[in-house]
C-alpha cells in the first residue's frame, strides 16, 4: 500500500497476520475493499486513506501489512 501515490486507488488483497490485523479489519480494510490514498504525512508518519465514505489514518508499520492488487 505504501507504493500508491496520492489519488491512486486499489483493492485490498489481504492483510498479514499480526497484532494489527484485528484493528485493520475493524476499520474496514477487508479483502476486496477499494481504498484511495488521500494524502501522506509530510514526515512520512501516516497515510490518510479513504475507504467507502470515510477516511482513516494508517501508520507506515500498519500500511506495510496491507497487500493490494
Amino acid at each position: 500500500m505504501l507504493d500508491l501515490a496520492i489519488g491512486e486507488e486499489a483493492y485490498v488483497k489481504n492483510c498479514e497476520q499480526t497484532h494489527f490485523t484485528c484493528k485493520l479489519l475493524t476499520l474496514g480494510l477487508l479483502p476486496k475493499t477499494k481504498v484511495r490514498i488521500v494524502r501522506k504525512a509530510p514526515v512520512g508518519g501516516a497515510l490518510y486513506v479513504k475507504i467507502n465514505d470515510y477516511q482513516i489514518a494508517v501508520r507506515k508499520e500498519e500500511a506495510k501489512l496491507i497487500f493490494i492488487e
